[in-house]
């Protein structure tokens, strides 16, 4: 077995890339190590793809073994379907290294990150490293020289680079930020925190930055030492020249299309115009050189240039707004059904979220037992996007990438603004709807989540509303931040940045860009226009409803009581004969915690009859 390791000082500790002949027949492969964490990233490559887009797949996961224990259910112990977890960190991988692809590529490209050996340190951020080193040393052609890394804001005000899980895992009052970079820009941010003002912010993209640039040249310096050959190239055929095409579509279609530029939104309209430019070309004798396909493609790109070029020379958008400009607003709380125990309506142009809050006692948490995640769950936020929500009739299924992911921002988004299951003991699910999408639909979820947890009754600790801010950028110095892009905006723009908030700050962000990175300066401006369109919204939710409405009548009330340790047996009774016979008599659900402490769910009536039993229980034993 032939290996070469290199090892670099990453935020005071150790980092290790491991190149071998483990994985021969693959096209490359490394594993990284941070302590006993310990990652390998496979890349395969396959056949030229007929496909008119690049087939990346990422895929990260999780192995059992890697904990040193057997997990799995009781009657299967093999891994299954991938984790949240799992799907999350697969998606920070692939958000990190897909916009810096070969253009010409188009063969099939799979990335496997299989965690072998889980220490302290979180593999997300070796995974993300492990695909950038493995495509840097690969025949790829990637084009990408960038690093990853995780900096987490204590609540002492102190950073830590790439921290150990016990010092930000399940901790509320620290900011946990994961960042990719390239050439000193930022190209991936996925933040979760409480609430930091956009100045705090930034100085946590600083302080990543500070660290990449050192770990970037320590990249190219190992990769150039075990590099392959960039033959990838050799099979892929000569880039067409399009001129005449191109040409063609200036001289018959620019001027419709400049003319009916608020019509590019119309899918219908471009579609037609599109099967239009098709046939004019192969009337000109041309059908036999191009495909349908390749003429499609041309078109779009004809349509990116011109929106393109009147958003960096005219300021105009598609629909008309200001660049800084947040689409017509509409917010309602409550009024769907006494059944449901809250709703919240968002609108923001032709995107519209329906979000749906279901309140139970404790034990309807969700437990976890996962190979990275474990432990309980009381507030969740599932998100959905069928396709009727974008006019399509398609098929439905379990949760795509996609939903997950989105659902996870807006579950960030809100979490820290949950108020404790101490304070407030349930669970909350949230379920938000996509019933109609043109663009930012993660954001409408966080804003009709607002609405659905006050209408319920959760004393939330602050609203929480959400916006995405695109951008259209023509070198570093010409460029247009966007408020709150539509879908085609997002299409054919260079960013997707999101930011969720409150009144005081921050609480999550997601960016996703294709372009080669964001300057600190771009960052500062979009932040400060996200706060500006937050703050609309927020006086938009605000104006439905201001504070919580009482519980709804359909949420089983908790009264909490204490009884000494020494008497839990007491009450439990032998098989839990006792505690069955006062749920059974009082209707009421009973939760005894370890400490004494008693949670009794249910009607006014029901908690009332079950604390008089269980006290009576107790004082006829001490009696």
């Amino acid at each position: 077995m032939k290996v070469k390791k290199y090892s670099i000082d990453f935020g005071g500790k150790e980092m290790s890339f491991e190149f071998s002949n483990l994985c021969s027949n693959a096209e490359n492969s490394v594993i990284v190590s941070l302590g006993e964490t310990k990652v390998q990233v496979v890349i395969a490559k396959g056949a030229v793809s007929t496909k008119n887009y690049f087939p990346l797949r990422v895929d990260y996961q999780e192995k059992f073994y890697a904990t040193g224990e057997i997990l799995g259910s009781k009657y299967n112990k093999r891994e299954g379907k991938p984790s949240t977890e799992a799907v999350l960190s697969a998606r920070i991988i692939d958000r990190t290294i897909r916009p810096f692809f070969d253009k010409n590529i188009k063969n099939d490209v799979h990335i496997i990150a299989n965690v072998l050996s889980l220490g302290d340190y979180d593999p997300d951020v070796l995974a993300t490293n492990g695909a950038i080193v493995a495509l840097m040393s690969s025949s790829l052609n990637w084009l990408g020289q960038a690093s990853a890394l995780r900096v987490v804001k204590k609540e002492s005000g102190e950073f830590e680079i790439n921290p150990k899980y016990i010092d930000y895992k399940n901790n509320e009052k620290v900011n946990d930020t994961f960042l990719s970079f390239r050439n000193g820009k930022v190209i991936m941010i996925e933040n979760e925190s409480l609430c930091l003002n956009e100045d705090q912010f930034l100085e946590i993209v600083q302080k990543g930055l500070e660290e990449s640039k050192k770990v970037e040249d320590f990249f190219a310096s190992m990769t150039e030492e075990v590099k392959k050959e960039n033959n990838i190239l050799k099979d892929i055929p000569e880039e067409r020249d399009w001129t005449e095409i191109e040409n063609f579509f200036e001289q018959n279609f620019q001027n419709t299309l400049e003319q009916n530029f608020e019509k590019i939104l119309d899918n219908d309209f471009t579609e037609n115009l599109k099967k239009e430019f098709i046939l004019k070309v192969s009337e000109q004798g041309f059908e036999n050189k191009y495909s349908p396909d390749e003429l499609g493609n041309v078109f779009e790109k004809e349509i990116k240039k011109i929106v393109r070029k009147n958003i960096l020379e005219k300021e105009k958008r598609l629909d008309g707004r200001a660049l800084d400009e947040v689409r017509p607003l509409f917010a309602k709380a409550g009024g769907f059904s006494k059944k449901v125990h809250g709703t919240g309506i968002f609108y923001r142009g032709q995107t519209h979220a329906m979000s749906f809050v279901t309140i139970g006692d404790l034990k309807d948490a969700l437990f976890i037992s996962g190979m990275e995640v474990n432990g309980i769950k009381n507030f969740i936020h599932h998100y959905n996007f069928p396709p009727y929500c974008v006019g399509e009739a398609g098929r439905l299924g379990s949760p795509s990438r996609r939903e997950i992911g989105h659902g996870s921002l807006a579950e960030k988004a809100q979490k820290r603004v949950i108020p404790s299951s101490e304070t407030f003991p349930y669970t909350i699910r949230v379920v938000s709807e996509i019933m109609s999408s043109n663009g930012s639909t993660s954001m409408a979820s966080v804003c009709g989540t607002t609405l659905a947890l006050l209408d319920a009754g959760v004393p939330v600790k602050e609203k929480i509303a959400g916006i995405a801010v695109g951008l259209v950028e023509k070198n570093e110095n010409e460029y247009k931040i966007l408020t709150d892009i539509v879908g085609k905006e997002d299409f054919y723009g260079d960013m997707d940045f999101k930011v969720a908030g409150s009144k005081n700050g921050i609480t999550a962000v997601q960016l996703d860009l294709k372009n080669d990175g964001l300057s600190l300066e771009i960052i500062k401006e979009v932040l400060e226009r996200a706060k500006e369109a937050r703050y609309e919204i927020l006086e938009v939710l605000d104006a439905e409803i201001s504070e919580p409405n009482v519980l709804n009548e359909n949420i089983e009330v908790v009264e909490k009581i204490t009884i000494p340790v020494s008497k839990i047996g007491v009450v439990i009774g032998k098989g839990g004969s006792v505690i069955n016979n006062i749920t059974k008599e009082s209707r009421a659900k009973v939760d005894i915690k370890r400490d004494g402490s008693v949670l009794i769910y249910g009607t006014g009536e029901q908690t009332g009859k079950a604390k008089i039993m269980i006290q009576s229980i107790i004082s006829a034993f001490e009696s």
